[in-house]
């Protein structure tokens, strides 16, 4: 085999091996834009608790502030009930997001944007840290 051959071989093989590795590795910045992707879209039953996965008192204590009023979640069904009341005016509508930013740094990832609903737009913050392999909302602003 001539060099040329082995040398476009070796390139062909670490062509593929980095295409397969991108394709298998989901990043940290791909798990925090799949909860984006959670969060926005339109508002129903499953959306609702494809979201709640991304929350658990239990593991994680969940400061909430809506509109300056605040409250801390340690315990899940409080915060569950909680947050499905809240969000149940929300049914139906869909949330799209303008102008995202996702800056991780580490175990935590801040997320902004500004959420559009039929009933208005509002900037948004969400915390979220890193336990195990898992992204857990810690903090949550509506402004």
């Amino acid at each position: 085999m001539s060099n040329l051959r082995r040398a476009l071989l070796v390139a062909a093989v670490l062509v593929a091996a980095f295409v397969t590795y991108d394709v298998l590795v989901v990043t940290d910045e791909e798990r925090i834009e799949a909860f984006v992707e959670t969060i926005t879209g339109t508002v129903d039953e499953d959306h609702i608790a494809a979201a709640l996965a991304y929350f658990d008192p239990a593991r994680v204590t969940i400061d909430v502030e809506v509109l300056g009023r605040g409250r801390v979640y340690s315990d899940a069904a409080q915060f569950r009930s909680d947050m499905r009341r809240a969000v149940s005016i929300l049914q139906g509508d869909h949330l799209r997001a303008l102008g995202e930013h996702i800056e991780v740094t580490g175990d935590t990832a801040t997320v902004t944007m500004r959420l559009v609903t039929q009933r208005g737009i509002r900037d948004t913050e969400f915390r979220l840290v890193k336990r195990g392999e898992d992204w857990l909302v810690s903090r949550v602003r509506v402004m």
